[in-house]
């Protein structure tokens, strides 16, 4: 996948093509699954970034006008995600991972955001609004109207 978002980026008319379409799908389905990652701990601890998700990510809105279908907003509902609990409209696009335990309030998450299990992301809290792909690791409070820019290592 890596080296096709490569390709893709080198070349956008390859965006016209069936088999890019998939291969953006395939990223979107592995960040939802929380399989694949913008960031994370290299085997010696450092978080290390990984450009090319968000290469692809930049794809999938540079494939829209290619006929690219991208699920852009979807609110998030009890039955839609397992182990969510969401308590008012909570916006979540396409291609961010969820986890397990996960409180979200009235709130916006972009897409290559990861939220990790027992997370409360709070009343009008924006992760990803500036940038996409942003990491909350684990048991943390996303507090009221914080805006979460860049993708950082929130673990206590």
């Amino acid at each position: 996948m890596k080296e096709k978002v490569k390709e893709f980026g080198e070349d956008p008319s390859l965006l016209e093509h069936v088999e890019s379409h998939q291969v953006l799908y395939q990223v979107i389905e592995q960040l939802e699954a929380g399989t694949l990652r913008l960031a994370g701990p290299s085997n010696d601890g450092v978080w290390v970034s990984n450009p090319w998700i968000i290469d692809a990510i930049s794809l999938c809105f540079r494939a829209k006008e290619y006929g690219f279908q991208l699920a852009d907003l979807q609110e998030i509902s009890d039955k839609h995600q397992r182990k969510i609990r969401k308590l008012a409209v909570s916006l979540v696009r396409a291609g961010c991972h969820i986890g397990d335990g996960v409180v979200l309030m009235p709130s916006f998450v972009n897409m290559g955001s990861y939220v990790g299990d027992e997370t409360m992301v709070d009343t009008w809290a924006t992760i990803g609004l500036m940038r996409p792909c942003v990491e909350i690791i684990k048991d943390v409070d996303e507090r009221a109207a914080s805006k979460t820019r860049i993708a950082e290592d929130l673990r206590k």
